[in-house]
């Protein structure tokens, strides 16, 4: 029942224990309204630009608190 609008803020819930929650993808730049779907569609413009990415992290193996430890002040 949530409504999405260009300009929103879209970012990772954490949910599947993959990535992190709060993890931002990008901005919603255009809503694809499918009448009475039940999903929609959304573009995003990236978080960040790609052509400028120089470095990543890569986390394989790892459990949601292994990964959470990665963004905290203690680990």
């Amino acid at each position: 029942g949530a409504s999405v609008a260009p300009g929103d803020l879209v970012v990772t819930s954490g949910l599947g224990a993959l990535f992190p929650k709060g993890l931002p993808l990008g901005r919603v730049t255009k809503v694809e309204d499918k009448g009475s779907a039940l999903f929609h569609f959304a573009v995003l413009a990236p978080a960040v630009d790609f052509s400028r990415v120089e470095e990543v992290l890569l986390v394989t193996g790892q459990t949601t608190q292994d990964v959470a430890s990665l963004f905290s002040s203690d680990g």
